[in-house]
């Protein structure tokens, strides 16, 4: 196991903007790896207060844009750690 972070998911494509806001408010935070155009399916790598967290603009509908829960995503490096 490489990395284990708070997972945050978006439907509505305002996954960056609203980390660019958390950025810009919590000390120790920044942007730290963007994946994919602005829009569905993009994934956004961040720390808050050094912490990690992963953002994603969800391509598929769902009946919320932003859920109010969190998952936690683990990052393994072998099928066996899986």
């Amino acid at each position: 196991m490489t990395d284990v972070s708070t997972h945050l998911m978006f439907q509505d494509g305002s996954a960056h903007e609203a980390v660019e806001r958390y950025v810009e408010l919590i000390p120790n935070s920044t942007i730290t790896d963007v994946t994919g155009p602005d829009g569905p399916g993009q994934t956004i790598r961040f720390t808050l207060a050094n912490r990690p967290f992963i953002a994603f603009n969800s391509p598929i509908a769902h009946g919320f844009g932003f859920t109010p829960s969190m998952s936690i995503f683990v990052t393994c490096d072998t099928p066996d750690e899986v």
